[in-house]
Protein backbone atom coordinates (compact mmCIF):
# COMPACT_ATOMS: atom_id res chain seq x y z
CA UNK A 1 0.00 0.00 0.00
CA UNK A 2 1.37 3.39 -0.85
CA UNK A 3 1.62 6.13 1.63
CA UNK A 4 -1.07 8.18 -0.11
CA UNK A 5 -3.10 5.63 -0.23
CA UNK A 6 -2.79 4.94 4.09
CA UNK A 7 -3.33 8.62 4.84
CA UNK A 8 -6.08 8.33 2.49
CA UNK A 9 -7.48 5.73 4.61
CA UNK A 10 -7.03 7.57 7.69
CA UNK A 11 -8.64 10.60 6.86
CA UNK A 12 -11.59 9.51 4.69
CA UNK A 13 -13.99 9.67 6.89
CA UNK A 14 -13.11 13.08 8.26
CA UNK A 15 -14.83 15.99 7.35
CA UNK A 16 -12.96 19.60 7.14
CA UNK A 17 -13.55 22.08 9.90
CA UNK A 18 -14.30 25.80 8.59
CA UNK A 19 -11.17 27.73 10.49
CA UNK A 20 -9.13 30.40 9.42
CA UNK A 21 -5.13 29.83 8.65
CA UNK A 22 -6.56 27.35 6.45
CA UNK A 23 -4.57 27.10 3.24
CA UNK A 24 -5.97 29.30 -0.10
CA UNK A 25 -5.14 28.87 -3.29
CA UNK A 26 -4.36 32.10 -5.27
CA UNK A 27 -5.07 32.70 -9.17
CA UNK A 28 -1.63 30.90 -9.89
CA UNK A 29 -2.62 27.57 -8.27
CA UNK A 30 0.46 27.89 -5.40
CA UNK A 31 -1.01 27.14 -1.90
CA UNK A 32 -0.58 30.41 0.45
CA UNK A 33 -1.13 29.92 4.15
CA UNK A 34 -2.11 32.74 6.01
CA UNK A 35 -0.97 31.49 9.96
CA UNK A 36 -1.39 28.86 12.33
CA UNK A 37 -2.90 31.34 14.46
CA UNK A 38 -6.51 31.31 15.13
CA UNK A 39 -8.85 34.11 15.88
CA UNK A 40 -10.90 33.07 18.80
CA UNK A 41 -14.19 33.58 17.13
CA UNK A 42 -16.72 31.13 18.41
CA UNK A 43 -18.43 30.74 14.42
CA UNK A 44 -15.20 28.92 13.61
CA UNK A 45 -15.57 26.03 15.94
CA UNK A 46 -14.73 23.04 14.47
CA UNK A 47 -15.43 20.09 17.34
CA UNK A 48 -15.19 19.91 21.07
CA UNK A 49 -12.30 21.00 22.73
CA UNK A 50 -9.80 19.09 23.56
CA UNK A 51 -10.03 17.19 20.09
CA UNK A 52 -7.60 17.67 17.39
CA UNK A 53 -9.01 16.69 14.04
CA UNK A 54 -6.80 16.23 10.67
CA UNK A 55 -8.28 18.92 8.35
CA UNK A 56 -5.46 18.99 5.84
CA UNK A 57 -2.79 16.66 5.06
CA UNK A 58 -0.56 14.67 4.67
CA UNK A 59 0.49 16.48 1.79
CA UNK A 60 3.89 16.26 0.46
CA UNK A 61 6.00 19.11 0.47
CA UNK A 62 9.57 20.52 -0.01
CA UNK A 63 11.13 23.21 1.80
CA UNK A 64 10.35 23.87 5.37
CA UNK A 65 9.84 27.25 5.37
CA UNK A 66 10.47 28.59 8.97
CA UNK A 67 13.94 27.32 8.77
CA UNK A 68 16.82 28.73 6.34
CA UNK A 69 16.56 28.51 2.43
CA UNK A 70 16.53 24.40 2.19
CA UNK A 71 14.70 21.29 0.09
CA UNK A 72 13.69 18.94 2.89
CA UNK A 73 11.28 16.98 1.93
CA UNK A 74 8.40 16.19 4.10
CA UNK A 75 4.37 15.60 5.03
CA UNK A 76 3.00 18.44 6.61
CA UNK A 77 -0.75 18.40 8.16
CA UNK A 78 -3.16 20.73 9.51
CA UNK A 79 -5.25 19.69 12.70
CA UNK A 80 -7.55 22.17 14.19
CA UNK A 81 -8.41 21.71 17.89
CA UNK A 82 -11.76 23.77 18.31
CA UNK A 83 -10.39 27.69 17.91
CA UNK A 84 -6.86 26.75 16.95
CA UNK A 85 -4.82 25.74 13.99
CA UNK A 86 -1.72 23.21 14.39
CA UNK A 87 0.81 22.78 11.92
CA UNK A 88 2.80 19.43 11.59
CA UNK A 89 5.80 18.82 9.50
CA UNK A 90 6.92 14.83 10.13
CA UNK A 91 10.27 14.81 8.27
CA UNK A 92 12.69 11.17 7.48
CA UNK A 93 15.51 13.79 6.65
CA UNK A 94 18.03 14.24 9.48
CA UNK A 95 17.68 17.97 10.66
CA UNK A 96 20.38 20.19 11.89
CA UNK A 97 19.31 23.61 13.94
CA UNK A 98 20.85 26.47 15.29
CA UNK A 99 21.66 27.32 18.80
CA UNK A 100 18.40 29.51 19.26
CA UNK A 101 16.41 26.10 19.98
CA UNK A 102 16.09 25.76 23.50
CA UNK A 103 16.12 22.30 25.13
CA UNK A 104 12.66 21.02 26.99
CA UNK A 105 9.75 18.59 27.72
CA UNK A 106 6.65 17.77 26.82
CA UNK A 107 5.74 14.82 28.95
CA UNK A 108 8.63 12.21 28.50
CA UNK A 109 9.36 13.36 25.07
CA UNK A 110 12.73 15.20 25.02
CA UNK A 111 11.91 18.63 22.55
CA UNK A 112 13.83 21.63 21.14
CA UNK A 113 11.84 25.31 21.17
CA UNK A 114 11.95 28.14 19.69
CA UNK A 115 9.48 31.30 20.26
CA UNK A 116 8.66 33.12 16.75
CA UNK A 117 6.35 36.25 17.52
CA UNK A 118 3.19 34.80 17.94
CA UNK A 119 4.00 31.28 17.11
CA UNK A 120 5.86 28.40 19.29
CA UNK A 121 7.51 25.64 17.17
CA UNK A 122 8.45 22.60 19.05
CA UNK A 123 11.23 19.96 17.20
CA UNK A 124 11.23 16.35 18.56
CA UNK A 125 13.90 13.93 17.11
CA UNK A 126 12.91 10.40 17.32
CA UNK A 127 15.36 7.38 17.87
CA UNK A 128 13.72 5.54 14.79
CA UNK A 129 14.98 7.89 11.66
CA UNK A 130 12.38 10.31 11.95
CA UNK A 131 11.37 13.48 13.26
CA UNK A 132 8.59 16.46 13.84
CA UNK A 133 7.73 20.00 13.78
CA UNK A 134 4.94 21.12 15.43
CA UNK A 135 3.60 24.89 15.25
CA UNK A 136 1.06 26.66 17.55
CA UNK A 137 0.11 29.73 18.39
CA UNK A 138 1.99 31.40 21.90
CA UNK A 139 -1.34 31.53 23.23
CA UNK A 140 -2.57 28.05 22.85
CA UNK A 141 -2.30 26.37 26.31
CA UNK A 142 -2.48 22.28 25.27
CA UNK A 143 0.68 22.29 23.15
CA UNK A 144 2.58 19.96 25.10
CA UNK A 145 -0.52 17.80 25.57
CA UNK A 146 -1.24 17.62 22.08
CA UNK A 147 2.92 16.64 21.25
CA UNK A 148 2.77 13.65 23.80
CA UNK A 149 -0.47 12.23 22.42
CA UNK A 150 0.19 12.64 18.79
CA UNK A 151 3.41 10.78 19.37
CA UNK A 152 1.73 7.98 21.20
CA UNK A 153 -0.87 7.60 18.16
CA UNK A 154 1.65 8.21 15.53
CA UNK A 155 3.77 5.45 16.94
CA UNK A 156 0.61 2.92 17.25
CA UNK A 157 -0.38 3.69 13.26
CA UNK A 158 3.04 3.37 12.58
CA UNK A 159 3.01 -0.37 14.23
CA UNK A 160 -0.21 -1.58 12.84
CA UNK A 161 1.23 -0.27 9.02
CA UNK A 162 3.91 -2.73 9.22
CA UNK A 163 5.38 -1.64 6.28
CA UNK A 164 8.46 1.22 6.49
CA UNK A 165 7.84 4.80 5.08
CA UNK A 166 3.98 5.01 5.65
CA UNK A 167 3.27 8.53 6.88
CA UNK A 168 0.43 7.55 8.92
CA UNK A 169 -0.66 10.98 10.41
CA UNK A 170 -3.65 9.98 13.24
CA UNK A 171 -6.57 11.73 11.72
CA UNK A 172 -8.14 12.38 14.86
CA UNK A 173 -5.84 13.31 18.75
CA UNK A 174 -8.01 13.35 21.88
CA UNK A 175 -6.03 15.58 24.32
CA UNK A 176 -5.87 14.89 27.62
CA UNK A 177 -7.21 17.95 29.62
Amino acid sequence: MTKFAWALMLVLFVEPACASGQRETDTTGSDQTESTTQENDSSVASGPEGVAVLERGPDHETGLRFLPPNAIPFFRGEYVDQFWTIEVSYIETEIFLSDRWIPGRCGSAKVLLIKEGELVRYFYDSDQDWSVFFSFSAQYDKGCAFIARFLQRLRFFQSAAGEPGIVPLPAVVEIAS
